[in-house]
């Protein structure tokens, strides 16, 4: 299976709420260059992202007593401090990184890891936003279809959220 690659990211102009929290809808994309900042990976250049991508910010610190919560989703992720590894998040968002910042600026890494939901689907499910469990039977639509299509297929694309966000 061929795969494209290079500096662009892919766009919609119609993503939209799925049905859970956790899900986001789009019909059509179109490409263009890629996003200079990013924290909402799928709506904002990477719709199908599948791997692992790093985040790098800088922030002031001006207390020895510093944790750092993630809002978003991810499978795990691993944070760098200044250079150093401070340890990954799996199962939890926050973590305690006092012994890695010094007061005044500091450089944050995060490296977020996906799974190939959102590379591979099923992205077509009419009543199933994200499938808890996949196998065959999430992409065939064998003795479903009729002159007219299946009611149990979507024209739309489905996509896991997959990033950091607000709330």
């Amino acid at each position: 299976v061929p795969y494209l690659s290079g500096k662009f990211g892919v766009y919609s102009d119609n993503f939209r709420a799925g049905y859970t929290p956790w899900t986001v809808h789009a019909d059509t994309f179109y490409v263009a260059k890629p996003p200079e900042k990013i924290f909402d990976i799928v709506k904002q250049g990477f719709p199908f992202f599948a791997g692992n991508i790093s985040l790098k910010r800088e922030f002031v610190v001006n207390s020895d007593n510093v944790k750092l919560k993630l809002n978003g989703r991810y499978h795990y992720a691993e944070i760098t401090v200044n250079g150093r590894s401070a340890g990954s998040l799996m199962f939890t968002n926050t973590i305690d990184i006092s012994d890695f910042v010094v007061k005044g600026k500091n450089i944050l890494e995060i490296k977020l890891y996906s799974g190939n939901r959102n590379l591979l689907g099923p992205h077509h499910r009419a009543n199933d936003d994200e499938d808890t469990a996949v196998g065959p039977y999430a992409f065939d639509f064998t003795d479903t279809w009729l002159k007219d299509g299946s009611p149990e297929f979507s024209p739309r694309y489905s996509f896991s959220k997959f990033g950091l966000f607000d709330k």
